[in-house]
């Protein structure tokens, strides 16, 4: 059985894959909980260790915590050299130098951030209760928006002005919220799975649920892009660059450069 339990980059670019190298000089053994990337900048952010920055394309990393009053993050926003992260605790961490310093915006008791979306000056971040907060002066000052009906809010998405949220528990899918968070309307053909995370390439919609579903007409209908690997133990994570969809299974990772009508299997240098 194959479990990524490291960071991994490719040796050659994406788009000619030719095998896989682990990039975890300096990364502690513990469980990344989310990511961001900035050009060769990324960011990693774990539930025990807090966050951790490379700035050579994860060839080495270095901690990042001066001021990080929690460790246990949840979820990363990346937009030019600032940084916002969202912990199991309930605060939210403001950066402006890549995590050289943390400055604690927001707290709330019995709380749990679980997602992060940025949109121009505007900050969106909802919680494990489908509670939806909004800042516009970099986490400064909040004011809670209309919470959704479901528990288990997982991921954020914005594309232009509709606000994307998929959800994982009691009601389970997509819903989204085109007056900036004041309202919800769940979407159709997902709503019996949870929504795990959420992308956004050009003018389509990628949710990850049982499957990876894709929208091109901003979440009224859904056609499921993985029905062919579906049956190799269910599909963990996916990625999209350019126009090549990446995605990990429990024992494999696949690309598809066709928007999932075929699938390749790329495990060459993945550990056993």
């Amino acid at each position: 059985m194959k479990k990524l339990i490291i960071f991994l980059l490719l040796t050659n670019t994406l788009s000619m894959l030719a095998q896989w190298e682990a990039c975890d000089t300096g990364l502690p053994r513990s469980r990344i909980s989310s990511m961001a990337y900035n050009g060769i900048n990324l960011v990693a952010g774990f539930y025990n260790d807090g966050v951790y920055l490379s700035t050579d394309n994860g060839n080495s990393w270095s901690r990042r915590n001066s001021g990080l009053g929690d460790t246990n993050i949840n979820c990363l926003a990346l937009y030019g050299n600032r940084l916002l992260a969202g912990t199991n605790r309930g605060a939210i961490y403001f950066s402006s130098d890549y995590g050289a310093s943390w400055e604690r915006r927001y707290f709330a008791m019995l709380k749990s951030f679980t997602a992060i979306a940025v949109k121009d000056s505007q900050i969106f971040a909802g919680t494990s209760r489908g509670e939806i907060f909004v800042s516009s002066n970099e986490g400064v000052n909040w004011s809670q928006k209309t919470s959704i009906s479901s528990p288990s809010l997982s991921s954020l998405a914005i594309i232009g002005n509709s606000i994307f949220a998929g959800v994982t528990g009691g009601l389970y899918g997509l819903y989204v919220s085109t007056d900036g968070g004041d309202s919800w309307t769940a979407k159709t053909n997902l709503e019996s799975q949870g929504v795990i995370s959420i992308v956004v390439n050009g003018n389509n919609i990628y949710a990850l649920g049982q499957g990876i579903f894709k929208t091109t007409d901003m979440g009224d209908n859904w056609q499921e892009l993985t029905s062919s690997i579906s049956s190799d133990y269910g599909i963990f994570s996916f990625i999209i660059t350019d126009s090549t969809i990446f995605c990990s299974t429990q024992n494999n990772v696949y690309k598809s450069k066709d928007d999932g009508i075929s699938w390749k299997q790329i495990n060459r240098g993945l550990p056993s």
